[in-house]
C-alpha cells in the first residue's frame, strides 16, 4: 500500500490575552525584604534568626506581623513557632497581634504551641479569641489539657 501523504496546513498563530494568576495571599510573604527572605530559609536556624531580628524591633509593621502570621501558619519547625510566639507576647494588648494568634490558632498541628497561643490570648482576656476558643473545645482533635483550660478560662471571661 502506498503511504498516504498527509498535507498540513499552517494556522496562523492568534495572540490569546490570558489573565495574570492572583496572589495566593496564604503562601506568599508581605513584602519581600531580606527577613522576609530569611524567613523562608531551608535553614530552621536563620528562620529563628530572622523573627528574632523581627521581634526586636520596637514596632512591628503590618508587613511584619503578615510574614510572621505566615509563619506561624506554615513553618515545619515547632521552634520556629514557639520563637514567634515569644516575639510576640510583650505585644498582646494590640488588637493586630492578637488577631495573628486568632488566625493562626487553627492551623497547629502541635499541642504545645496550640496551648501556648490559648495561654497568651487568655492572659491578654482576648474578646475576640472567645469563638475560636469554643471552636477548639468542640474539636476532637484539641487535647484534654488544652480543652480544660479554656472551659476554665471561658468561665473566669463570663464572671
Amino acid at each position: 500500500p502506498a503511504a498516504a501523504a498527509i498535507a498540513v496546513q499552517a494556522k496562523p498563530l492568534v495572540a490569546v490575552a490570558v489573565p495574570a494568576k492572583p496572589a495566593k495571599e496564604k503562601t506568599e510573604f508581605a513584602k519581600d525584604d531580606a527577613l522576609a527572605q530569611q524567613l523562608r530559609s531551608i535553614y530552621a536556624s536563620e528562620r529563628i534568626d530572622a523573627v528574632t531580628k523581627i521581634g526586636a524591633k520596637p514596632e512591628l509593621s503590618e508587613n511584619d506581623l503578615k510574614n510572621l502570621e505566615l509563619a506561624l501558619k506554615e513553618d515545619p519547625s515547632p521552634n520556629v513557632r514557639l520563637m514567634i510566639l515569644d516575639a510576640l507576647r510583650s505585644r498582646m494588648n494590640k488588637q493586630n497581634v492578637q488577631a495573628v494568634l486568632i488566625n493562626a490558632l487553627n492551623k497547629q498541628d502541635d499541642g504545645m504551641i496550640k496551648t501556648s497561643m490559648v495561654d497568651m490570648l487568655i492572659s491578654v482576656r482576648s474578646q475576640q479569641a472567645i469563638p475560636h476558643m469554643i471552636a477548639l473545645l468542640n474539636d476532637k482533635e484539641t487535647d484534654p489539657v488544652t480543652q480544660n483550660k479554656i472551659k476554665v478560662n471561658i468561665q473566669s471571661f463570663l464572671n
